[in-house]
Formats: C-alpha cells, structure tokens, sequence
C-alpha cells in the first residue's frame, strides 16, 4: 500500500503564543498585505496575518527559505500552489484556529470548524442539509437528537469541504 507523507500543523490566531503577529506581517506578499488590510476589524485581520504567516513559516520549513520567498501563486481553478515546486499545502481557519497540510506526495485537503461558532446552526441544519448533504447524509442527521445534530452535521462538511479543497473543484463539486 502506497502511503502519502502529510504534514499538518496547527495554530492558534489570537495570541503570539505560535506566531508573533510582527514576524507574520513581515513574511506576507503585497497582495496578502493588501488583503489584510481590507479587514474592516483589528481581531479579523491579525487572524488573517496569522494564518497566512503560519501557512508561509510551514512552507518555507519544507522549501529550505525565508517564509518571505515562498513563491504561493493561485491557479486558474483559485486553488493556490507553491510555484516552482512539488509541495502541496492547503490552509483551513476558523474562530482562532488555523490548520495546515502540506504534502510533497501529492494533492491535500484540510477543513476546520470550531464548535462553538455553530452555536445558530441548530434551526438551519435541516435547511443546509437539503442544499449540502445527499439523502442518506439527510436521513442520518434527522435520526438524530437534536444536540446532536449540528456536531454531524459539522463533520459531514469538514470532510466535504476538504474534498472540495484537496481537487480546487471547490463548490462545482457535487455535495
């Protein structure tokens, strides 16, 4: 059986405990900076920062460079690549949390969802199954108690969303 290496990382966004928020600013291209700065509040904009200068100290770890120099352009399908090299990565963030994985064997995909930022979803799961989940994914998640409901429901999309990431066909891809 072939096995493909992947490296996942994770980090917390809200604090310098993983990355200080001054180097992450630092590594970021100018369009990342640019990005950044279309934030219209403080905390959402250091996450960004954070996840992107996490993603690029990860990547320059693998690639033997200065996270500033890793060369992330985005193909034509809006999935980014390391230009120049074999490496796969994918980034995935929610609440304060981001996670990576980076695979020199081939194409990943990760997804993230804090529980408790789902705390609302609990009357619209039924509603965001119909449009997201097939029948028997539906029909799994009504045999359920309601509280438990939005952690499945969670699950089925983490694993769905790292589909949709892992081949770029993003949400072209049938549920």
């Amino acid at each position: 059986m072939n096995r493909i290496a992947v490296d996942i990382g994770e980090c917390r966004l809200d604090s310098d405990q993983d990355i200080a928020i001054e180097a992450a600013w630092s590594w970021l291209s100018d369009e990342e900076r640019a990005r950044a700065a279309e934030f219209v509040f403080e905390g959402d904009r250091c996450r960004f920062v954070r996840a992107r200068g996490y993603l690029r100290s990860r990547l320059a770890a693998h690639l033997r460079l200065s996270p500033r120099d890793v060369p992330i352009e985005v193909g034509a399908d809006g999935k980014p690549f390391v230009a120049g090299h074999d490496l796969s990565f994918n980034l995935s963030h929610s609440g304060a949390y981001a996670v990576v994985a980076i695979s020199a064997a081939g194409e990943v995909g990760i997804d993230l969802e804090v529980e408790d930022r789902a705390d609302g979803l609990g009357g619209q799961i039924d509603g965001l199954a119909d449009l997201c989940m097939t029948g028997e994914e539906q029909a799994a998640l009504a045999a359920l108690p309601p509280e438990r409901r939005v952690r499945r429901f969670l699950s089925y999309w983490t694993a769905k969303e790292a589909r949709m990431k892992l081949s770029g066909e993003g949400f072209a891809l049938d549920p």
